[in-house]
């Protein structure tokens, strides 16, 4: 198959957004402890309901994920929600790509505001089972030092399409936004071009996925397909000026993992980037990046990423 005839831009991607409001059923007081955070509580507690609830064969035989070291792979059709939620594995490199679910929460302990997203068709066909398994988590609850606390979340769709299409319904570009970087991005450096770009490499090897175009490109020319995507994005930001501000390295401490010998560190840089200049071009990315999140270890809660319009007090991505 050709490249070029096989090559979608990540912009024309199916996404499926939407908000929530709930509560605790007590304030929730989760302490110092290393590698914790509400971010990273709150997406455990989200992946673990996906894995176990989410799974087809969950009530026969067991979820796939629970059953023991160096079982076989996944037993479940190809419709499975968790094969089509949960991670895919790269056709050009052979690495883990992440969750077709970002999910990301605000809190003061008590009240609880939401924004996910889904990305690509099949993930947003199966998105009634992240309603479902947001719903699972909240009955679980989260631990703190006195306990479980259950919460309960309602979400509303807000959008499902291309981000593209997104990006026109909300007019005309602003000449300058304020990209705030709130939870620690985990990156080699603090490059917004190369943060962007990374991620538009591995929306497009998703979305290759997502078409089951792999086999016939093989793995050279799904590699060529993402540097495309990758140099596509980085171009948009030809015609900006951007100033980093308030850089600073943060570090968690470390979690509990599946992989990388059971613990995993969680540390990064956060702070401010003011992109001005040309934005129609970049801004559908940098939406992109806000509703996705921002380098790696994102499902332990890191790469939060708003954006601001530096006028207002308003969130570009809400408004």
């Amino acid at each position: 198959m050709d490249t070029e005839a096989a090559y979608r831009s990540p912009l024309e991607m199916q996404v499926w957004v939407a908000r929530g409001e709930g509560q605790f059923q007590r304030p929730l007081h989760l302490g110092e402890r290393p590698g914790t955070s509400l971010a990273t509580s709150i997406r455990g507690a989200f992946g673990e309901a996906l894995l176990e609830s989410g799974c087809v064969l969950a009530k026969s035989s067991g979820a796939c994920v629970r059953r023991p070291r160096g079982a076989s792979g996944c037993l479940g059709p190809r419709d499975c929600p968790v094969r089509l939620l949960h991670r895919r594995t790269s056709p050009a490199e052979g690495r883990t790509l992440g969750s077709a679910v970002a999910l990301w929460i605000d809190s003061d302990g008590a009240s609880i505001q939401a924004e996910v997203s889904v990305w690509g068709a099949p993930a947003v066909a199966a998105r009634k089972a992240v309603i479902a398994a947001i719903g699972e988590a909240g009955r679980r609850g989260l631990c703190d030092d006195l306990g479980k606390v259950p919460f309960t979340l309602d979400v509303k769709e807000i959008h499902r399409g291309s981000l593209r299409t997104w990006g026109r319904q909300t007019g005309p570009p602003p000449d300058r936004l304020l990209v705030e970087f709130s939870t620690p991005c985990h990156s080699r450096a603090a490059d917004l071009p190369r943060i962007v770009g990374n991620m538009a490499h591995d929306l497009c090897q998703w979305d290759i996925e997502d078409r089951g175009l792999a086999p016939d490109l093989g793995r050279a020319d799904c590699a060529e397909a993402g540097t495309r995507a990758r140099r596509e994005s980085e171009e948009s930001f030809e015609g900006t000026a951007m100033e980093w501000q308030s850089l600073s390295q943060v570090d968690l401490g470390a979690r509990a993992s599946r992989t990388n010998s059971g613990r995993i560190a969680l540390r990064g840089f956060v702070g401010q980037c003011l992109v001005s200049g040309r934005l129609a071009e970049a801004g559908p990315w940098l939406l992109a990046l806000a509703l996705r999140g921002a380098g790696g270890r994102r499902s332990f809660g890191l790469g939060r990423v708003r954006i601001w319009r530096p006028k207002a007090a308003d969130c570009a991505v809400c408004s």
